[in-house]
């Protein structure tokens, strides 16, 4: 920074030469295939092509603008200020694709839990002969969460690709399915309790890796619908007990007063756990755009810094610049036999009087570049 402008440095190539201006040089796949078996990097000489990473790495997306906004009232998603704030399609992708990685440990052992009061359940409803909810826990419940963790664990390639596929779908509905049959399954008990549903709900806000939406549609588009209708239904049940005693009036009234607490109470806890999901969700976006920033910050200050060093290492030698950066002093050397070419333009003043500036610095460049690349071929200093 030193030594040359900054408009000089940003337009240095991964090699620390200017590029030339287009057409400017010609240069055949021979010399270029000659050239990187002797580990010379000229495709800076390609009119067109772009320069490549020294790493290999593909360049890091631009994060910089990027913000979490609200989405639909409830929902977070990522946006650019340089759209007018409109949805990042492509960071949104990324997102769903990390959640499935994230999670996936989460989701084998919920799972594996979740089985387990299932199972416990299950042999209740056999002691009590309720075949039907037997049928329902045992047959269906209980094998989806053994199915999810199975799956998880051993198809995690496929299971890592679920994000945005029909899998993800197929998913949704398993999960939206079990929801409806854990509620007709505790409706077929005399006393039901929505403790099991609430379980589920939370199996899916905490550790299932979808999106925002799908819990929402799960949640209260199946759970808590599913709900509410059975327990509708019992209340109607209790409304319509006949009694002509006080004591058999005063039961139903009970009876109506608790039927009507079910139907309230369990779908605000239900709702609660989807709003707290929905927060854990913007939580997390933040900490994966940070990340993604950091780490763009990071390769970019690679990629800098690997453009600085190879600017300094097109004007001095390699034990000199390993000297300088570890400090130490550089001492002269000695070399008895060398060869030293010395290049002069015929006729170098006439042509700058007769021609423009930018012409001759277009020719200068071309002899720099040309004698480069010859330096670089037979592996001399320059």
């Amino acid at each position: 920074a030193a030594l040359f402008p900054r408009e000089l440095m940003e337009c240095s190539s991964p090699s620390g030469h200017s590029n030339p201006p287009p057409k400017a040089v010609s240069l055949d796949r021979t010399t270029l295939s000659i050239a990187n078996e002797s580990l010379a990097d000229l495709s800076y000489l390609i009119v067109g092509n772009t320069p490549l990473n020294k790493s290999g790495e593909e360049d890091v997306e631009d994060v910089g603008d990027l913000f979490v906004a609200r989405y639909r009232i409830c929902f977070s998603t990522f946006a650019r200020l340089s759209s007018c704030g409109k949805v990042d399609r492509t960071m949104e992708t990324r997102f769903a694709s990390s959640k499935y990685d994230a999670f996936r440990s989460a989701f084998v052992k919920a799972g594996l839990l979740m089985a387990v009061p299932v199972i416990v359940f299950s042999g209740l409803a056999a002691a009590k002969q309720q075949w039907l909810r037997l049928g329902l826990l045992a047959g269906f419940v209980a094998p989806l969460y053994l199915m999810y963790a199975l799956l998880t664990v051993t198809r995690k390639k496929a299971y890592l690709s679920f994000s945005g596929t029909i899998c993800e779908r197929l998913l949704v509905a398993l999960l939206s399915a079990q929801s409806v049959a854990i509620v007709f399954a505790e409706f077929q008990r005399r006393r039901p309790t929505f403790g099991m549903l609430s379980l589920h709900v939370a199996f899916v806000c905490n550790f299932a890796p979808l999106r925002e939406g799908d819990i929402c549609i799960i949640t209260a588009g199946f759970a808590i619908p599913a709900y509410l209708i059975f327990s509708f239904k019992r209340f109607q049940e209790a409304s319509n007990s006949d009694g002509t005693s006080d004591s058999q009036l005063c039961h139903g009234m009970a009876q109506g007063s608790t039927v009507l607490m079910d139907m309230v109470l369990p779908p605000v806890v239900l709702l609660y756990q989807l709003l707290v999901s929905t927060w854990r969700d913007k939580s997390m976006r933040l900490n994966f755009l940070g990340r993604e920033q950091v780490r763009g910050n990071r390769k970019r200050h690679k990629a800098e810094q690997q453009k600085c060093e190879d600017l300094l290492a097109s004007m001095l030698p390699a034990e000199i610049i390993n000297s300088l950066k570890q400090g130490e002093p550089v001492d002269p050397q000695s070399f008895n036999d060398v060869t030293v070419i010395f290049v002069q333009i015929c006729d170098f003043s006439e042509m700058c009087s007769s021609v423009s500036p930018e012409s001759v610095i277009s020719v200068l460049n071309i002899v720099y570049l040309e004698l480069d690349r010859l330096s670089d071929l037979l592996h001399v200093y320059k």
